[in-house]
């Protein structure tokens, strides 16, 4: 029913929902999926879409009837993703452009598509997403894992996105407008369409679409996204030795960010998390571990430094002078 890399990374998630349709439960109207990984939410929408339309009524994830290979192939017409740049139609149904939020003219054309009948079982899935050259490397990393396992979208024009990324939903992605135009359709849809919205965490949604949701709390967890030597280059010089050595570990990191289509959060989250390693390795070496404990926690003083919009450029200046030998 799921890949084995999901059922070992969401262990909850893939249980749940097997147990659901093994037992022939039905499924909640709407879905709101929280936790960091958009693209696990997205993976596991699209093996419901599946399960729901399968024409060999198949709990096998590999099977090929028509609607799965369909599906697989992410060109399911009853399979649709909303987001600033997916279906992007306006009120008389042509064609808009990529925008920052999903705009009502997108909602508003949603609802009248689903007023229509259907043989299919359509599902619905809300989300941010991101795309450019700027994002392929991100892109190319992110969807590693799924290869031959889901394809990546297609353009309007039947091209592949291959630097299509999911990312989490808001309340100012979703906003109060766009949403309150489909309160009534995801609270009562017709019995064949099922919802599904891609966030971080309720707190970032609408309180009008957390309620009308059944939450599913994906695990959370934090890779390492980028390649080893990138952050390599960080490790060998880290903890600074001098002020020099600091100035150019600010210069790196930012580089590194522009270069790899990177946040400085994600990056400072890697640098933790090969630290927790060096850590459980050496937990006899009482002054190892009061230095990498002590770096850990400037580091997630620094990530909420850039949570209250200080510049990455002080931040991490003051992060590196700080951790200075």
């Amino acid at each position: 029913m799921f890949c084995d890399e999901f059922k070992s990374k969401q262990p909850f998630v893939t249980n749940y929902f097997e147990t659901l349709f093994q037992n022939k439960k039905q499924l909640a109207h709407a879905y709101l999926l929280t936790g960091n990984s958009p693209l696990d939410q997205y993976y596991l929408a699209l093996q419901i879409a599946k399960l729901l339309n399968c024409k060999d009524l198949s709990l096998n994830q590999d099977c090929s009837c028509i609607n799965c290979n369909w599906i697989k192939q992410n060109k399911h017409p009853a399979v649709i993703t909303v987001s600033p740049i997916d279906f992007l139609y306006t009120r008389e149904g042509s064609k808009a452009q990529p925008a920052t939020v999903i705009k009502i003219d997108q909602a508003q054309y949603l609802k009248k598509m689903l007023m229509s009948t259907s043989s299919y079982h359509r599902v619905i899935i809300f989300t941010n997403a991101q795309q450019g050259k700027e994002y392929q490397n991100n892109a190319e990393l992110m969807w590693q894992n799924y290869n031959n396992k889901i394809a990546l979208p297609v353009s309007m024009d039947d091209n592949e996105r291959c630097n299509w990324i999911p990312a989490a939903l808001s309340r100012k992605i979703l906003n109060l407008e766009s949403a309150n135009s489909l309160l009534k359709t995801i609270e009562e849809p017709n019995n064949n369409i099922t919802f599904f919205f891609l966030s971080n965490n309720k707190d970032d949604m609408l309180d009008t679409i957390v309620s009308r949701c059944q939450t599913i709390q994906f695990a959370s967890y934090k890779p390492n996204i980028f390649m080893p030597d990138r952050i390599n280059i960080l490790l060998q010089n880290f903890p600074p030795k001098s002020t020099a050595q600091a100035l150019y570990l600010t210069e790196e990191t930012i580089k590194i960010a522009k270069e790899e289509s990177l946040t400085i959060p994600e990056i400072l989250d890697n640098i933790q998390n090969c630290l927790l390693q060096v850590l459980k390795a050496n937990t006899q070496n009482l002054f190892i571990t009061k230095k990498i404990i002590n770096s850990i926690s400037e580091i997630e003083n620094t990530k909420q430094n850039l949570k209250s919009y200080v510049s990455p450029q002080a931040a991490l200046d003051c992060l590196y002078q700080c951790l200075e030998d």
